[in-house]
């Protein structure tokens, strides 16, 4: 199953640091929850609302339901840059 995320972040000052974070949380769901495959992040080349879309490899929706996801995944695990993204 795909779960596609789309938002926004405008932070340019800090794009750099969001991306190091980004890389570092998708690898840690990855390698966590039991269930969650791959992920790619896409940005737009036109200006779009939210220019961000990651894609998620699931195994199904009962992915979002495991503990594992609990602790390491969804907006909570966003941690400083949760109010930097808009149009989730």
């Amino acid at each position: 199953m795909l779960y596609a995320v789309e938002m926004d972040f405008r932070d340019a000052a800090r794009e750099h640091d969001w991306h190091t974070w980004y890389l570092a949380h998708v690898t840690k769901l990855i390698l966590n929850v039991p269930g969650f495959r791959g992920s790619q992040r896409f940005r737009a080349l036109t200006a779009t609302p939210s220019p961000w879309l990651a894609m998620h490899d699931v195994a199904g929706p009962d992915v979002f339901k495991r503990e594992e996801y609990a602790e390491n995944g969804g907006p909570a695990s966003t941690g400083e840059w949760k109010d930097k993204h808009t149009n989730w």
